[in-house]
């Protein structure tokens, strides 16, 4: 899961970063020290599970949450007691209470890690990829996806049964379906719900074998292990 660290104490940001990197499952993609970075910072980056400390000078964590019209899932980090009703009362997937000790902060994110493949879930569900190929205009379901293959102005698109050659990028592509599809090497992108195996440099999916590049095999091996 991508995280994002929100508290105005260095220690704070420090501690959560420190639990953190200690479980697989977790990518903390930035640390911000108030509410306002973190405004900022959500516009231009997609974040799944934000650590959000609630006493905050400018603009305190529950007001923050509330103003995000899409926000992600949310444990609550504070030294104070008295918000946990009204952080749980905002849907907060947990409330951690500082100092925090990792046993405590394992359990949390245990629980935004159901929270979250809950919510993908959800959001699969019914909802469909449309694209052009051979003069005709195509639906399918997004889980019966397997894989994009680039081709130079062009885009190969594996489903079960067949292929379509897309016009346009891998990288635009995945832009729409970055939530379905892991990029494992530049010209590549998977759904690893497909996955049959992984053996040395190539991914097996769909009864093809699909190369890994250098830079993708540690979050591979992450979001598979």
């Amino acid at each position: 899961m991508r995280c994002l660290i929100v508290d105005d104490e260095p220690e704070g940001r420090s501690i959560l970063l420190h639990h953190a990197e200690r479980v697989p499952f977790l990518k903390v993609l930035g640390e911000c020290p108030d509410a306002f970075t973190a405004m900022e910072y959500l516009k231009n980056q997609k974040i799944d599970l934000l650590f959000l400390d609630i006493q905050m000078p400018g603009l305190d964590g529950l007001s923050f949450l509330r103003s995000l019209s899409d926000a992600p899932n949310v444990i609550f980090t504070t030294a104070y007691t008295d918000f946990a009703v009204e952080g749980f009362e905002l849907d907060a997937v947990d409330y951690l209470l500082k100092p925090i000790p990792f046993a405590r902060f394992l359990k949390a994110v245990n629980k935004a890690q159901s929270a979250h493949e809950q919510r993908t879930a959800e959001g699969k569900a019914d909802r469909f990829f449309g694209f052009k190929a051979d003069k005709r205009t195509y639906r399918v379901p997004v889980e019966r996806i397997h894989a994009l293959e680039s081709d130079g102005d062009y885009t190969h698109l594996y489903l079960e049964e067949k292929s379509y050659m897309l016009l346009g990028s891998l990288t635009g592509y995945l832009t729409e379906l970055e939530d379905v599809l892991l990029r494992v090497h530049r010209s590549h992108a998977v759904n690893l719900a497909h996955l049959e195996y992984m053996e040395g440099n190539f991914l097996r999916i769909g009864g093809r074998d699909i190369p890994i590049g250098a830079s993708y095999r540690e979050e591979i091996k992450e979001r598979i292990r």
